[in-house]
């Protein structure tokens, strides 16, 4: 019995046999070779520097030259060996940890040749400080106040070399950590965006210097004495400290002075300016409707009656200011109200 089994299985062997040489499959009939002969047939050899993309992993394809069968070649040079290094920074990998990565991916027959360590860079974009004070500088000019005035912008503090990404996409944008940009210290940031996230940062302290044509004392000029053309004059100064600096002629005031600017009426010093000073609002003041020792038309309301006399003012005031006089017809002093160059009014 097992006898006869042996020889049917022998049967049906020989005849499995004699079938497949009478009809080859068309791979054999073709001449195709197996896949492990074809990469077998390919030879990798390793550079001894490779820059690299930082946004994937290292391929065998990034750190070599691969000979072979374009399939297999391709395929060989996709096999993914390591991270990559940071923008700007180096890395050492050997051969045989190449070798490792080709064996575990199933191409141990590949040949490895060529450098015996591989140095990874990682390709980035360098932005040189002076690139970004350009940056920072022409930024801040634009958000300065359009006027007659004279900026001068330096840099206190560089901001750092940003060493990015090799990204065309990323952009460079510096904003300010305050409101608003003003005279004297301002920090700013520098970002590096992509897709709208910041994926670097750096910051710059700019100082703004501000250089107007402003009014000088040119002669020390004492409390109450008008300014004029002759102890006056105008230069350039830098006023980055000085908020309230007069820019105009002695006799031109700020707006809010009132309608005796409007006349062209020369200022007084409020205080004692020293010659080369700058003058500023706080230092001065109008003249006075009223002067001491000045003859003055005092009336006194008592309901719809009035009553006109003249008057000596007793101290200086402007309008609207209560002031002592003394009448002509009297030897006490009174308080009246000036209510015009020259006049005052008592009301009970």
């Amino acid at each position: 019995m097992r006898r006869a089994i042996v020889i049917l299985l022998v049967t049906v062997l020989v005849g499995a046999m004699a079938q497949a040489a009478a009809h080859p499959s068309p791979q054999r009939a073709r001449g195709a070779v197996p896949q492990s002969t074809r990469e077998g047939a390919c030879k990798v050899t390793l550079l001894p520097e490779a820059q690299v993309a930082t946004t994937r992993p290292v391929t065998v394809g990034d750190v070599a030259k691969i000979e072979g069968p374009p399939g297999s070649a391709d395929r060989i040079a996709a096999v993914a060996i390591t991270s990559a290094p940071l923008p700007g920074t180096a890395r050492t990998i050997e051969a045989s940890y190449v070798r490792l990565k080709l064996d575990a991916a199933g191409f141990d027959t590949v040949k490895v040749a060529g450098a015996a360590k591989i140095a990874l860079r990682g390709k980035c974009r360098r932005i040189s400080p002076q690139t970004l004070e350009n940056l920072v500088r022409d930024y801040a000019i634009e958000l300065l106040p359009k006027n007659n005035l004279t900026y001068e912008i330096q840099v206190e503090r560089s901001p750092r070399e940003l060493i990015l990404p090799d990204n065309p996409a990323i952009e460079i944008k510096p904003r300010l950590y305050s409101a608003a940009i003003h005279p004297g210290v301002n920090t700013l940031a520098i970002d590096a965006l992509l897709d709208g996230r910041a994926i670097a940062t750096t910051s710059a302290v700019l100082q703004v210097k501000i250089t107007a044509v402003v009014l000088i004392a040119a002669d020390t000029i004492a409390p109450g004495q008008a300014l004029t053309e002759q102890n006056t004059r105008r230069e350039p100064r830098d006023i980055t400290r000085i908020k309230d600096a007069l820019a105009g002629p002695a006799h031109d005031v700020p707006a809010q002075r009132g309608v005796a600017a409007q006349q062209g009426v020369n200022l007084v010093a409020r205080r004692t300016i020293q010659a080369g000073a700058i003058i500023t609002t706080s230092d001065v003041a109008l003249p006075p409707d009223i002067c001491a020792g000045e003859q003055v038309t005092l009336t006194v309301r008592c309901g719809a009656v009035a009553i006109r006399t003249s008057a000596e003012a007793r101290q200086d005031g402007r309008i609207g200011d209560s002031i002592r006089v003394r009448s002509t017809a009297s030897d006490e002093d009174v308080r009246a109200r000036i209510t015009a160059p020259g006049k005052v009014e008592i009301t009970r």
